[in-house]
């Protein structure tokens, strides 16, 4: 009998584990192929209905709704939207269970229709830059709340929100869409990333410029009363605890009080959650952010830091009730 070539083994077996190794990562790192998005309202966002699976992070599992979000509820069944959320991945949850993401969380608590927009690396700046467009659509009838894991930003960032650029890649269009069918390429790509991802502002020294965020949040607040909505924007600082139990906030307090200056100047609310998150680290030793499968206090936002972010928002719209 002829032997088979060891390049054609090679190949052969190299094909077989690939095809295993997907296997795996459709259960283990799942994330939809990015879509464009006619109307503006985010950069991206998933097919109608695709199914994601997180493992890496948290333990995830679900299907996004007909608008291609992360809600519980197809959009076509929504009559009227009272409060839309939007943010990055923190807020979209794909590490937890559907229902326990601040929006869906929020909902419950407040029997409003919230209606989520949060998706990967939509940060407060692109939110920004795509507030009118996201009211366009949805046309919430009392608030619009955006999620921010910082408050530190520079320069380069705030001119580009300012002129409309630095949107997102869709990372679609023949082989891409191809490529992006192979979750075990999206789980290297993803653990590369992780490697090589420049952090986020931070450090001793402020960054923010007062002059381009006073401008940016005037649009963003003339946009909102044209829409007749109130603009909120959450905070959330990872927390650390040192050895000897002394927990900290990581963030920059000069670039926080500045953008909690201009938010009140301007009629935004602003909630920074550091003191909420550190009253209930003391109370509950449970921290925001983190999995049993990561390191505690770091990484995205967990239940407990989901669940208390909906709190505080339903106590500052029961206090503007007021």
């Amino acid at each position: 009998m002829k032997k088979i070539p060891w390049l054609l083994k090679a190949i052969i077996a190299g094909t077989a584990a690939f095809i295993v190794l997907n296997f795996f990562s459709f259960l283990y790192y799942n994330v939809p192929a990015r879509q464009e998005v006619p109307d503006g309202a985010t950069d991206y966002k998933w097919p109608a209905n695709a199914f994601h699976a997180m493992a890496t992070e948290g333990f995830g599992y679900g299907n996004v709704n007909d608008d291609g979000y992360n809600n519980p509820e197809d959009l076509k069944d929504i009559d009227e939207i009272n409060v839309l959320f939007m943010g990055s991945s923190h807020l979209e949850g794909f590490n937890l269970s559907p229902d326990r993401n601040a929006a869906a969380v929020l909902q419950k608590l407040t029997g409003k229709t919230v209606y989520n927009i949060g998706i990967s690396e939509h940060t407060l700046l692109r939110c920004l830059d795509n507030l009118d467009n996201a009211l366009n659509k949805y046309d919430p009838t009392e608030y619009v709340i955006i999620e921010t894991m910082t408050v530190s930003f520079y320069d380069e960032e705030l001119q580009n929100a300012l002129n409309g650029e630095g949107r997102l890649p869709t990372y679609s269009g023949g082989v891409m869409d191809i490529l992006q069918t192979m979750k075990y390429l999206k789980l290297v790509y993803y653990q590369y990333n992780n490697l090589t991802r420049r952090s986020s502002p931070g450090g001793t020294a402020p960054l923010t410029n007062e002059g381009m965020l006073d401008q940016l949040l005037s649009s963003a607040e003339k946009t909102c009363e044209d829409h007749n909505v109130r603009l909120m924007i959450v905070f959330h600082p990872t927390l650390t605890v040192d050895d000897e139990g002394k927990i900290t906030a990581n963030f920059n307090t000069e670039d926080a009080e500045l953008m909690e200056k201009v938010c009140t100047e301007k009629g935004i609310v602003f909630i920074n959650m550091a003191d909420s998150f550190i009253e209930h680290y003391l109370k509950e030793s449970e921290l925001p952010h983190g999995f049993s499968n990561t390191v505690p206090g770091s990484g995205h936002l967990n239940e407990t830091g989901h669940y208390l972010i909906a709190q505080k928002v339903n106590e500052a719209m029961e206090a503007n009730r007021q």
